[in-house]
């Protein structure tokens, strides 16, 4: 396991002040010519069109400066600015774990709960944005992302030229990421591969929201929960590697080799095998969905970590790997 190097401890975070948060939506190719309010619909499927709706009769919703009619057409390239006055955001944890940095790229051990990227209620209190001011005038480029919930290592580059020889890594599953979870129950395999595919559970077909699939013998059942992710064969293909480390205590600690990259991978998975995750709030025990995407820090933490990565290294171009235990493994 790799020793932190440094800590960042937060005294305060930015998100907690009252700020006006204005959120950039740019118009791709494929949206071009949409009524703004379908294109805000598609844009962000959660929220609902009466809070659109809502946002663009109160004037919060401009391009150049301007206010948009609800039918207006927008254009590909079209900057939209969505302002929400008095914006304060939830907490988040207070420590960042610095495992490596070198002139091409930085690598954190993420707390929980702290979204990695601007999304939702979360924008400065993310760790992209937090991480700004600790690493003035440099561009931070992402590698990969985590949920909110999950912690452990997150790779950014800080180059161009990392992030060229560091992404398509990514991008072509050459990175092997290893995960650990605490898991309820007794997992009677040792070792299982799952390839059920996952979709948006508001994508699924209203003839199949009761009945998704079966697995284990269990009819998973899903409930209109906003951004869930569930097993179903209309869903994008998906494959986690699993192996059981140990039992205890009506639990199980969980090896997980991610091949694909979906959405809530490994919880939708261990939940449709029916193993929830411990602490998560959303993929609940006996097959149900939570209404609660992102914990409060007083909340107990999910149990989830990103243990792992290996990748080959832009400077040397050999391959090198990132450790960190997960703080629930300590503890047990």
């Amino acid at each position: 396991m790799n020793d932190l190097i440094r800590t960042i401890d937060l005294p305060s975070l930015p998100g907690c002040d009252p700020y006006d948060n204005q959120r950039l939506m740019r118009v791709s190719q494929s949206m071009d010519g949409l009524p703004l309010i379908e294109f805000l619909q598609r844009l962000h499927p959660p929220t609902p069109i009466q809070q659109w709706q809502s946002w663009i009769a109160d004037g919060a919703i401009t391009s150049d400066g301007v206010t948009l009619h609800p039918r207006a057409r927008v254009r590909c390239g079209q900057r939209l600015i969505h302002t929400m006055p008095d914006t304060i955001e939830p907490e988040v944890a207070r420590r960042i774990g610095i495992v490596h940095e070198d002139a091409s790229i930085l690598v954190v051990d993420k707390p929980a709960p702290m979204p990695v990227h601007p999304s939702g209620r979360f924008n400065l209190n993310t760790l992209t944005r937090l991480l700004e001011s600790y690493y003035p005038n440099e561009t931070l480029r992402i590698a990969h992302r985590l949920d909110a919930n999950t912690t452990g290592i997150v790779l950014f580059c800080r180059t161009r030229r990392a992030a060229g020889l560091v992404q398509p890594q990514f991008e072509s599953r050459k990175v092997r990421k290893e995960y650990v979870a605490q898991v309820h129950g007794m997992v009677p395999w040792d070792r299982h591969d799952c390839r059920l595919p996952i979709a948006r559970a508001t994508q699924v077909e209203p003839s199949s929201q009761v009945e998704m699939v079966q697995q284990a013998d269990r009819s998973i059942r899903s409930v209109d929960t906003q951004g869930a992710r569930v097993p179903h064969e209309q869903g994008q293909s998906a494959q986690t590697q699993f192996r059981v480390l140990d039992r205890a205590n009506e639990h199980s600690r969980v090896q997980a080799i991610p091949i694909t990259g979906r959405t809530n991978q490994i919880r939708v998975h261990l939940w449709s095998l029916g193993h929830p995750i411990v602490g998560d709030p959303l993929y609940l025990r006996d097959q149900r969905l939570g209404e609660q995407q992102t914990l409060a820090v007083d909340q107990p933490p999910m149990h989830l970590h990103a243990r792992s990565l290996t990748i080959v290294h832009p400077d040397t171009n050999e391959p090198v790997t990132f450790r960190r235990p997960a703080a629930f493994e300590t503890n047990l």
